[in-house]
This record gives C-alpha cells, sequence and structure tokens, in this order.
C-alpha cells in the first residue's frame, strides 16, 4: 500500500526551536502533536499516516516533522484519496490493537510485513466502497454533533461584554495572578486503589487510570470501589489532569481531587485543571511517577483578587473559551455538511 515507510529522528524537548512545523511523538493528546518548531527536520509529506510506538494511528493532512518514536506511512506512486487514508488508518489500528505496549515498541522496519484488511471488489481493493463508506459517517457524526449543539444550547456563540472583555484583559496581562497550592483550593486529596484488569466485573461505573485515551476511562465496572464524586480533577502518575463531570472509580496510578465545602462551578473547575496540568508539565514520566501525597504543596497560577482565587473572572474567561471553541466547530460542521452531503448525494 505504501512504497514509503520511515522513522522519524530523535529531537530532545531542549532542542526544539519554535517554529511552524508542526512535530510528532508518541501519544494521543493533540494526535500527537507535541510541538510546532524551526528545526532543519526531515519534513514529512501531507496524505500520511503516523503509527507511534504503542499502535496509537492518525492521519496527517499536513506536512510535519516526526520523532524516533513514530513510524510514517504514505506513498508517492499512487494518489490516494483522503477517505482512503482514513479507512486505512483505521484498519491499521485495528490490525495492531493491543500488540504494543511500553515493554514492546513498534518501529516501522518491523511492520513491512503487517497486514490490514480492506474491503474488495473484482479481485482489487473497493476505493469506492471505502470513499462512500466514510463519507457517509462523516455525514452520520456531523448530523449527531449538530443535534447535540442544539439539545445543549450551545450554538449561541455571541460573547457577552464581560466574556469579550475577559478575552481582552487576558490578552494584553491586565489579569493579575496568584499562586495557590493544591490543598488549599481542595479539601479532599486521595489515590485511587488498584484494580486489575482480571478482576474488573462489567457494569457502569466508570473506570479511570492512568493515560490519555477516552480521557482514562479504561472500562465501566460493578466492583465495589471507592466512588469519586462528580466535579472532580484526576491527575495520573504522568500528569495528565482532566476534569471529571460524573462520579467514577480510580486505580492506584490516578490522584483524584475535590472539595465538599466549596461549590466551585465547571467552569472554576476547568481552570484549575488547565493550570494544574501546566504546572505540572514535563515534570513526571514512568522513572518519576506522581502520586496525590507529593503534590499537597504544589501550587498552580489562578486569577487573583485580594490575594483569593477570583472564581467570576476564570468563570467567565472559560465561558468564553469555550463559545469560541464551539463556534468554531460548528463553522466547520456547517461547511463539512454541506460538502459531505454532496458527496454522499452524487
Amino acid at each position: 500500500m505504501f512504497n514509503n515507510i520511515a522513522q522519524g529522528r530523535r529531537l530532545k524537548k531542549d532542542d526544539q526551536l519554535p517554529g511552524e512545523i508542526p512535530f510528532v511523538m508518541a501519544g494521543t493528546t493533540n494526535t500527537g502533536v507535541v510541538n510546532y518548531i524551526s528545526n532543519p527536520v526531515a519534513s514529512f509529506p501531507k496524505n500520511s499516516i503516523t503509527i507511534d510506538i504503542f499502535g496509537n494511528t492518525f492521519y496527517r493532512d499536513y506536512a510535519f516533522g516526526a520523532g524516533d518514536d513514530t513510524g510514517v506511512y504514505w506513498s508517492d506512486e499512487e494518489n490516494y484519496s483522503k477517505e482512503a487514508m482514513l479507512f486505512f488508518s483505521i484498519s491499521m489500528q485495528k490490525s495492531l490493537s493491543g500488540k504494543f505496549s511500553y515493554g514492546n515498541k513498534l518501529r516501522s522496519s518491523q511492520s513491512l510485513d503487517f497486514t490490514m484488511k480492506l474491503p474488495i471488489n473484482n479481485g482489487g481493493i473497493d476505493f469506492d466502497f471505502m470513499e462512500s463508506f466514510i463519507a457517509e459517517l462523516e455525514a452520520e457524526r456531523l448530523e449527531e454533533l449538530e443535534a447535540y449543539l442544539s439539545v445543549a444550547g450551545l450554538k449561541d456563540t455571541t460573547l457577552t461584554p464581560d466574556e469579550q472583555q475577559a478575552l481582552n484583559d487576558f490578552e494584553n496581562g491586565k489579569f493579575s495572578w496568584g499562586e495557590f497550592s493544591y490543598q488549599t483550593i481542595f479539601n479532599n486529596i486521595a489515590q485511587g486503589r488498584r484494580l486489575k484488569k482480571d478482576d474488573q466485573l462489567p457494569g457502569e461505573i466508570p473506570f479511570v487510570m492512568a493515560g490519555t485515551t477516552n480521557t482514562g476511562v479504561v472500562n465501566y465496572i460493578s466492583n465495589p470501589v471507592a466512588s469519586f464524586p462528580n466535579n472532580s480533577i484526576t491527575i495520573d502518575i504522568f500528569g495528565n489532569a482532566f476534569y471529571r463531570n460524573y462520579s467514577f472509580g480510580a486505580g492506584d496510578d490516578t490522584g483524584v481531587y475535590w472539595s465538599d465545602q466549596k461549590n466551585y462551578s465547571k467552569e472554576a473547575m476547568l481552570f484549575f485543571t488547565t493550570s494544574m496540568e501546566k504546572s505540572l508539565f514535563g515534570k513526571f514520566s514512568y522513572g518519576k511517577k506522581l502520586r496525590s501525597s507529593q503534590s499537597l504543596a504544589f501550587t498552580m497560577k489562578l486569577p487573583a483578587q485580594n490575594k483569593k482565587p477570583a472564581l467570576v473572572s476564570m468563570e467567565t474567561f472559560i465561558s468564553a473559551i469555550q463559545k469560541m471553541v464551539i463556534k468554531g466547530v460548528v463553522e466547520y460542521a456547517d461547511k463539512k455538511m454541506a460538502a459531505t452531503k454532496y458527496v454522499v448525494q452524487n
């Protein structure tokens, strides 16, 4: 399928120079794009597929650089459509699922004879089916998105004067900031309990462990585990932070942060989550794992007023950011819906 299969080259974080080239490494957060650089690295072409050492697979419709933990697959002999490449990437991911990990890392040189399943017609690959299938799948997802935005009341993306002012103040450096310890913000900081995969019983309780895939939710269980409350934040051993608006269980590689003394809004909790993750970025790994008990005196930066967190400012700012993001999604969905309907109908 691909006459070009190559591995990226190592480029340490400290050596990465700011620029405009997307740089891809192992992981699923932001589809593996860890930075934008200007280093003279090998540039891989758009219309490529990347597969990292764990088997995480992504289609790239842009030129990019890649680290040595990422393989790149493309063809300069066949002009595959975007839809065909998306189908390939899904099939490749499925063929690799569960086979690779930190103890068994994948390199592109190993994968030359790996196989993927594709639809065929008259003995050849059925590209028409793949392209139609992907287009119809996109149409279904876009319709679901439209319905969700309408039901959730999220299609109103007009900023209020206060929200616009919050954005202006942030961009112009007019926020006053303070540092606050985790234990000052949360009166409950606890570690989850170990529950091996083989001991997990099927159920409806979201069970959270370390990782970013599916925001760390690895299973739905019925075991009598400690139930952590909604409106909590989880931080795993690597410093990955997520807000939880539902009750859940957690493994021993995950810390949970919440308050039953202060009724923080969802927007404030989202601000805390971002600030906490930023304060932890790059500090923890397999060789140096984070435990919640270590973090009590860790600090996060927050907008402050009279030496206290400026909760209203945080809430207004997050509300503005949400509207801006949703506006972009709505505009994209409208354009994509029109284009996809044309493809499906024709």
